[in-house]
C-alpha cells in the first residue's frame, strides 16, 4: 500500500475542506452584523437568553473560535459580565454543533455542482447578498469535495492489516485506549485549531470503516477539550475578567468531557438507542452509510447535555473561576481586542 499517496490526497481534500470552511463562515457573516448586533441586544442577567444568543451567534457565524474570542473581547472591553459571557459560550458550545449535522449529509458527489452553481453569483454579483449566497455555495461544496477526497485517500485503509492492528491500540474499548483516543482527538484539535476539520476527518474515517463508532465518539470528547485552547489564546494579555471567562470555558468542557467518560459505555449506547439503525452497519461497498448521522446526534448530545448541567451552576461557576483567577489589585484598563479580526480566524 503507498502511504504517500493516501497522505498527498487526505492531506489535499483537507486543505479543500479548510478553504471551504473559511468560504462558509465568511459567507455567513457577510451582511450578518445587524444580526449579530440584534442578538448582543438580548444579552440581560437571564442565563437562558444568554445561552440561546450564544446559540445564535454561532449559527450565524459558524464558528464557536469566533463566538468565543468575541466573548471574550467584550468582557475584555467591559461592555460584557463574567456572568453574561458564561453563558453565551455554553450557546456557543451548541451552536458549533450545527456544523456536524452539514457534514453528516451525504451529498459529497454534488460538492462540484454546488461550486459550479456559486462561483458566478460569487464573482460577479451584482450585490453583496448575491455574493454572499455564491460564497455560501461554493464552500459546501468544497466542503462536501474536500470530504469525498478524505474519504477516497482514507478507505484502502480498512483493508490494510497493519494499520488495522495498530488502530487496535486506539478503538476506545478499554479505559487505556479510551483516554488514548481522546488524548488524540484534543491534541489534533489543538494543532490545526478547528473542531469543524476534526470533526470532518472523524466522519470521514468512521464513514470509510477506518474506526468504529466507539472511536469516534471518544474523538469528539477530544476535540471539544482542545477547542479551548482558542479561548485560552485570546485571553493573553487580556484583564482578569476576560481571563476568567477563558477560564470557564476550559472548566465546564473539561469536567464534561470527565463526566462523559466516566459514563462512556452508558453514552455509546443512549446514543444507539436514539438514532434508529445501527451506527457501525456496513454497506456492499464496505462502507458505514449510518455512522455519519449517529457522529452528529453524539456531538450534538455532547453539548446539549453538558450545558443543560452547567446553566443552574453558572453562579457556583463564576465564584469558582473568580477564587481561581484573583483580580490584580490595581485598576484594569477595558479594551476592545480581536473584533476586527474575526473573520480572519481558522473557522472551529
Amino acid at each position: 500500500m503507498n502511504y504517500f499517496d493516501i497522505a498527498y490526497t487526505a492531506i489535499g481534500g483537507l486543505g479543500v475542506f479548510f478553504l471551504g470552511l473559511k468560504f462558509l463562515s465568511e459567507g455567513l457573516q457577510s451582511g450578518s452584523t445587524d444580526a449579530i448586533q440584534r442578538i448582543l441586544a438580548t444579552f440581560t442577567k437571564n442565563r437562558i437568553l444568554a445561552v440561546l444568543a450564544g446559540v445564535g451567534i454561532t449559527v450565524v457565524v459558524q464558528s464557536s473560535s469566533i463566538s468565543t474570542v468575541m466573548t471574550v473581547s467584550l468582557v475584555n472591553a467591559g461592555l460584557m459580565e463574567l456572568k453574561q459571557a458564561i453563558g453565551v459560550i455554553l450557546g456557543a458550545n451548541i451552536g458549533t454543533t450545527v456544523t456536524g449535522w452539514i457534514l453528516s449529509i451525504k451529498v459529497g458527489k454534488y460538492g462540484l455542482l454546488l461550486i459550479g452553481l456559486g462561483i458566478y453569483p460569487m464573482m460577479a454579483g451584482k450585490s453583496a447578498r448575491a455574493s454572499a449566497i455564491g460564497k455560501t455555495l461554493v464552500a459546501l461544496g468544497l466542503i462536501f469535495t474536500g470530504l469525498e477526497f478524505m474519504s477516497g485517500a482514507f478507505a484502502p485503509l480498512r483493508s490494510d492489516q497493519n494499520f488495522i492492528s495498530y488502530l487496535h491500540l486506539f478503538d476506545a474499548q478499554t479505559l487505556g485506549s479510551l483516554m488514548a483516543c481522546v488524548a488524540i482527538g484534543c491534541l489534533l484539535t489543538v494543532i490545526i485549531q478547528s473542531s469543524s476539520a476534526m470533526l470532518g476527518i472523524t466522519i470521514t474515517l468512521a464513514s470509510t470503516g477506518v474506526i468504529d463508532f466507539n472511536t469516534a465518539v471518544a474523538l469528539i470528547i477530544g476535540e471539544n477539550v482542545g477547542t479551548t485552547i482558542t479561548a485560552q489564546l485570546a485571553a493573553i494579555g487580556a484583564n482578569t475578567s476576560a481571563v476568567r471567562t477563558a477560564r470557564a470555558h476550559a472548566i465546564f468542557n473539561l469536567l464534561g468531557a470527565g463526566i462523559f467518560i466516566a459514563m462512556f459505555p452508558y453514552y455509546v449506547g443512549f446514543i444507539e438507542w436514539l438514532v434508529a439503525s445501527p451506527a457501525d452497519a456496513v454497506d456492499a461497498t464496505g462502507n458505514r452509510p449510518n455512522i455519519a448521522w449517529h457522529i452528529a446526534v453524539a456531538h450534538t448530545m455532547f453539548n446539549v447535555l453538558n450545558v443543560l448541567l452547567w446553566i443552574p451552576l453558572i453562579d457556583y461557576l463564576v465564584k469558582f473561576v473568580t477564587w481561581l483567577i484573583p483580580s490584580r489589585g490595581e485598576k484594569e484598563i477595558h479594551k476592545l481586542k480581536y473584533l476586527g479580526n474575526r473573520s480572519t480566524m481558522a473557522p472551529e
